[in-house]
């Protein structure tokens, strides 16, 4: 009953996330790589005011949806049949090298490997929604990275972009 319940679900999401993507892609023109493909160079940059407001906007909405899919992917986890500390285990296993080896039955590597398809498909839908909302506010993925990248190794931008930030909380 539970697996029945998991595939349905992962279909409906497959269904969401492939609707989600086309939409972004048919609305850009243009592929939109992940979030995490850009390692910009954030030295020598100039970023303007109004680019820190983009960002902090942005940045907002970006978190909120990273925060609903880490709630997802838990849910995702305790609706399985593997307790989270048992997915951890074998997730570790197979992911770390430094990790011990775990044995693993035939069904729970089964249910794993589902568990994992579906969060993926759901970081997949995340990263997709993180990239239109950056679109959204006026910046391209790579500008909202670089941002990021010049706020955290520049104290005269951090400075500049808290007071952004107490403005729009204000």
């Amino acid at each position: 009953m539970r697996k029945s319940r998991i595939h349905t679900q992962i279909h409906g999401y497959r269904a969401r996330a492939v609707a989600l993507v086309v939409a972004i892609l048919v609305a850009t023109a243009v592929a939109v790589p992940a979030f995490d493909d850009f390692a910009p160079d954030a030295a020598d940059v100039e970023i303007e005011r109004e680019e820190l407001v983009q960002f902090a906007e942005a940045l907002q909405a970006v978190e909120q949806i990273r925060t609903d899919a880490q709630e997802e992917m838990q849910g995702v986890i305790a609706q399985s049949d593997l307790e989270t500390e048992r997915f951890n285990e074998i997730h570790a296993s197979r992911v770390d090298p430094n990790a011990p080896d775990v044995e693993v039955s035939e069904g729970e590597a089964g249910e794993y490997e589902l568990v994992v398809e579906f969060l993926i498909e759901i970081e997949e839908g995340a990263q997709a929604h993180m990239a239109e909302i950056v679109l959204d506010h006026g910046l391209t993925v790579e500008q909202f990275n670089t941002i990021a990248v010049a706020i955290q190794s520049d104290p005269e931008l951090w400075e500049e972009f808290s007071e952004v930030v107490q403005e729009l909380q204000g």
